[in-house]
């Protein structure tokens, strides 16, 4: 004999694809799911359930293409899905990743001081194309003297520093060093002192000129 909690079991199974959407929400902590959110795989309502097609629940936008923007870089902040975008840009090849990647440089001054999001600014830097890498020096010229201070962000400028073309090393540099006192100050810093020493470092084996450009280094 059948029970009233045999039969309910049942009747969840028959339904396929006719799935609530409530107990289809931990498809976004897979990375396929994922995947999905940030457009680079097929949007068919075939995949969906009839429940979710007639708009009944608004989870399901959430998974569609429609509503991929500030998906990657909130994926960039966070401890696995961060870790399949690093496995991305080391692998993929660059052509497939344009959207994701201009995401993650608009959102770059913010991902530069976050716990997860400053390892995929580094892979970024490791692993980009030179117009890539030269759009984050531009960034992180702006602020660079903060950055250095900050005991995420100067890691991300220590990177930018290793793998950046001559011109962008100059020109962060230039932006540390363009006022002597503050120069002092990075060079005493718990952090900025460690961006520093990169910056000698880089000036004794060649990788930097002696002067910056429009004088910044070294000037007045």
């Amino acid at each position: 004999m059948r029970t009233a909690s045999t039969s309910r079991t049942a009747a969840r199974r028959c339904r396929c694809l006719a799935v609530p959407c409530s107990s289809r929400r931990w498809t976004t902590k897979f990375p396929n799911a994922w995947w999905q959110s940030i457009g680079h795989a097929s949007s068919s309502s075939s995949t969906r359930s009839p429940r979710c097609s007639a708009g009944a629940c608004s989870s399901s936008r959430s998974i569609t293409r429609p509503r991929t923007r500030c998906r990657a870089a909130a994926a960039a902040r966070h401890r696995v899905r961060g870790r399949v975008i690093e496995r991305l840009l080391e692998h993929a090849p660059a052509e497939h990743l344009g959207d994701l990647v201009e995401e993650l440089l608009d959102a770059c001054p913010m991902l530069c001081h976050h716990a997860f999001g400053n390892f995929v600014v580094q892979r970024l830097l490791e692993h980009g194309t030179a117009k890539q890498r030269h759009r984050l020096a531009a960034v992180l010229e702006v602020e660079a003297v903060r950055i250095a201070k900050h005991k995420i962000g100067c890691n991300v400028l220590r990177c930018a520093l290793v793998h950046c073309a001559g011109e962008d090393r100059a020109r962060l540099a230039g932006a540390l060093e363009a006022d002597p006192s503050r120069a002092e100050e990075l060079n005493r810093h718990l952090f900025g002192g460690f961006v520093m020493r990169e910056v000698r470092r880089l000036r004794r084996n060649g990788a930097l000129p002696d002067g910056a450009p429009g004088g910044a280094i070294g000037g007045a």
